[in-house]
């Protein structure tokens, strides 16, 4: 068990940083944790996390010594969790945990959103395959996944995102958003869509005619009415018609001469 210290709501900005993190390296002892579990005592409550018995602290999970990848570098540091959330990240962490794993070479890092999936069946174009998809992404380090929904079953309606999301809940292993396309049908109704549970509206303007072709006005509509982001795919429509009318004949183009980078620079400028 760790020191008996009395800590209140001042012990942290009294102590120069330095000192702070000595503190825990020589005594294991957070004080930032201590200050959390003297509150809840103050209380007449015992901290959630702390043993009845003992009245330390026990973490669910914690990872010792980790190389923890962070925007500003690197970073070698004890990482606890609780109620499947990080708690704390530092060295030596108050208390004891249920589960240790020992992180010496090991990496960390933040679980990388890819906004821009298409989880198609294998050997056929028109299908969806959320566990399989899912399961490649947690192996490449992917924990959250934008279903595109342009594939099949394309994703226009409050019940294709009903039907993404009951898919994800029963077979994926990953988080799973879906974005809803907007065509002249449902434009009127993007923010119903997003409170249905889509991440957001999603707008082509690959496309001169057809169902997903929006006037100036509609475009403008979708993003004055979409409660929050509106997802874009800009690429110059004349410009892709001209790549595709000039390499129909070749039976397997390359994707970079039908569709040249050039037109989504112009899309945007």
């Amino acid at each position: 068990m760790g020191p008996q210290v009395t800590v209140d709501g001042s012990v942290r900005s009294n102590v120069p940083d330095t000192l702070y993190w000595r503190w825990i390296a020589l005594t294991g002892y957070d004080l930032e944790q201590a200050r959390g579990c003297a509150a809840a005592a103050s209380a007449g409550e015992r901290c959630r996390g702390c043993s009845p018995v003992t009245g330390v602290h026990v973490y669910d999970l914690i990872i010792r010594d980790a190389t923890i990848i962070r925007s500003t570098g690197r970073v070698v540091a004890d990482i606890a969790v609780e109620d499947g959330k990080v708690a704390h990240v530092g060295h030596n962490p108050a208390g004891s945990a249920r589960e240790e794993i020992q992180g010496i070479g090991r990496f960390v890092l933040p679980g990388v959103i890819d906004s821009q999936v298409r989880f198609r069946t294998p050997g056929n174009a028109r299908g969806r395959e959320l566990a399989l998809g899912s399961r490649a992404a947690v192996a490449s380090g992917v924990t959250t996944v934008l279903e595109l929904p342009d594939g099949e079953p394309t994703i226009r309606s409050a019940a294709d995102v009903d039907a993404l999301r009951a898919e994800a809940a029963a077979h994926a292993v990953c988080n799973v958003g879906a974005w809803v396309g907007v065509d002249t049908d449902n434009a009127a109704e993007v923010a119903e869509l997003v409170q249905a549970g889509a991440v957001a509206p999603l707008v082509r303007l690959d496309e001169e005619e057809g169902p997903r072709a929006l006037s100036e006005a509609a475009f403008r509509a979708v993003l004055s009415a979409a409660p929050g982001i509106v997802g874009v795919h800009a690429e110059d429509a004349a410009r892709l018609a001209r790549g595709r009318r000039k390499w129909e004949a070749v039976e397997d183009p390359q994707h970079n001469d039908v569709r040249p980078p050039k037109a989504a620079r112009e899309a945007v400028a």
